[in-house]
């Protein structure tokens, strides 16, 4: 599967545009988000600042495209030609080995979807400790930066196989490879989906590439837990 074009992503990112404003982005500069505490950051579901809400609904209502979630562990998940997002992952799970993650995501691309990995905020001191397998799968080396003052402190420090699709300076965040008939997209963080994020428009260009060109996007809900913590709550208040 080849990158998407430039024209593919520009006219991508018109009709997304053009979505934003017409579910009502303006109004969201004057009302508060709704608290959406019982999931967690960068689910579909959370309408709050962190939360990947504003996206979802943005992309139902764009046309020719199709949005749907998805809550099954990734192994029974058997698609072709769709963006899988998987927001907020944790980088140390993600990248020590071939399960949960890095086995399904490569099933999934090579039956010619555009499977996009997106970390989730790291907060260590440290860079994961556990990155072997990424390391050695897919030639994927973690940069870590100490000051915490810094933006970006997870990045990506060295992928030669990879296409490079954004950066700050040395510090790579986003990056793409082909696999059979489809491709992984890598990202060190999940800050562009989020809702805070998606009002200001300054990353929609970044988001139309990482999503384009496919008609069909689903977000993963199932590795964020988010139900085990529905359940806890519930089970709380009786």
């Amino acid at each position: 599967m080849t990158a998407p074009s430039s024209n593919a992503r520009a006219g991508f990112l018109i009709v997304l545009l053009a979505a934003l404003f017409t579910y009502g982005l303006i109004h969201a500069f004057s009302i508060r988000f709704a608290s959406g505490d019982v999931y967690p950051d960068c689910s579909s579901m959370k309408a709050s600042a962190d939360g990947a809400k504003l996206l979802y609904d943005s992309l139902s209502r764009t046309p020719g495209i199709t949005v749907s979630r998805n809550y099954f562990p990734l192994e029974y998940l058997e698609e072709s030609q769709a963006t899988i997002l998987l927001l907020a992952l944790n980088g140390s799970a993600f990248a020590a080995g071939p399960q949960p993650y890095l086995d399904n995501l490569e099933r999934l691309a090579n039956s010619g979807n555009r499977v996009v990995a997106a970390l989730q905020e790291w907060e260590g001191r440290e860079k994961p400790e556990h990155a072997e397998e990424l390391e050695k799968r897919w030639h994927v080396q973690y940069g870590f930066d100490p000051d915490e003052h810094h933006p970006h402190r997870l990045y990506i420090a060295g992928a030669p196989d990879w296409r490079v699709l954004d950066r700050d300076g040395p510090k790579i965040l986003a990056i793409e490879r082909d696999f059979q008939k489809g491709s992984v997209v890598l990202l060190s963080e999940s800050r562009d989906f989020s809702n805070r994020a998606i009002v200001k428009l300054d990353r929609l260009e970044l988001i139309s590439t990482v999503i384009a060109p496919n008609s069909r996007v689903i977000f993963d809900e199932e590795h964020l837990c988010w139900h085990d913590r529905l359940s806890q709550t519930y089970l709380r208040k009786c």
